[in-house]
């Protein structure tokens, strides 16, 4: 087994930081969350524990939401 948190260490420090997949701080892979079902992951805001397939290593992840609102389109009736 691989030295813990050692990809984090070694690697570049924005390459684990606001990611499209969560990495992996120990083996430096990414966590797949379709293949994981680890549907989890999307709560808003929170950190959460999972364990990594390829290492087999815990870590956490912290997850947050950003909510973006359009009103572009409309329905002419709706602006009585």
């Amino acid at each position: 087994m691989s030295e813990p948190l050692k990809a984090l260490k070694e690697g570049r420090p924005w390459e684990f930081s606001a990611t499209a997949a969560p990495k992996c701080p120990h083996c430096g892979i990414d966590f797949d969350i379709d293949r994981n079902e680890a549907w989890f992951l999307y709560d808003e805001n929170h950190t959460h524990d999972v364990e990594c397939p390829s290492c087999e290593r815990g870590f956490q992840v912290s997850s947050t939401a950003r909510w973006i609102f359009s009103t572009d389109e409309q329905d002419e009736e709706s602006g009585r």
